[in-house]
Order: structure tokens, then C-alpha cells, then sequence
């Protein structure tokens, strides 16, 4: 009787620790990630384009790219126009390429 007892103490205790284990591995899944959703890449693509269109032809972005850790955003529009956009002294710059 003791050792069935022993047993499922044993038991017990493991599944409270493989239980454990797997909530820090579901808390560690939901952390905010880096990623735009959908949307707010639309924002931004749709942003991009009329700060280009105040001085260049921008009738489309076909890409959009800010992941060069630089602090600009690179963007073609129409597959032919390639933009740079910064923001030095916290005025927006777009420079065509």
C-alpha cells in the first residue's frame, strides 16, 4: 500500500512539473512580436505613398521595406520608382533613388 501511495505521489508530481513546463512555453508564445498585421502595414504602405505623392509619382506600392534597422523605409512604387523616406530632425524626407 505504501509503494502504490509512493507511486502516485511520484506520478502527481510529475504532471504538476510537465504542467508547469507547458504554461512558461504558452506564455513565451504570446509575447508581441515585431510583425505588422496586415492592416498595419496597409497604414503604413498607404502612408508611405502620400508622403511620396507630395512631390514624386507614386501611383502604387508594390514594396515596402523597413527592415534594415536603419531608420529609413525603402519603397518601389509601380515597379519602377524606387523612394527612400527618413526622418532627420523630425521632418519626413523622401528622396527618389
Amino acid at each position: 500500500m505504501g509503494r502504490v501511495i509512493a507511486v502516485v505521489m511520484v506520478l502527481i508530481a510529475l504532471l504538476i512539473k510537465l504542467a508547469g513546463d507547458d504554461g512558461k512555453h504558452e506564455a513565451q508564445a504570446e509575447e508581441p512580436s515585431n510583425q505588422l498585421t496586415d492592416q498595419e502595414l496597409q497604414d503604413a504602405k498607404d502612408f508611405a505613398q502620400a508622403l511620396i505623392q507630395r512631390d514624386y509619382t507614386c501611383d502604387k506600392v508594390t514594396t515596402f521595406s523597413n527592415s534594415n534597422f536603419s531608420g529609413r523605409i525603402d519603397v518601389w512604387c509601380d515597379d519602377q520608382y524606387q523612394y527612400e523616406i527618413t526622418k532627420p530632425g523630425g521632418r519626413w524626407l523622401v528622396e527618389a533613388k
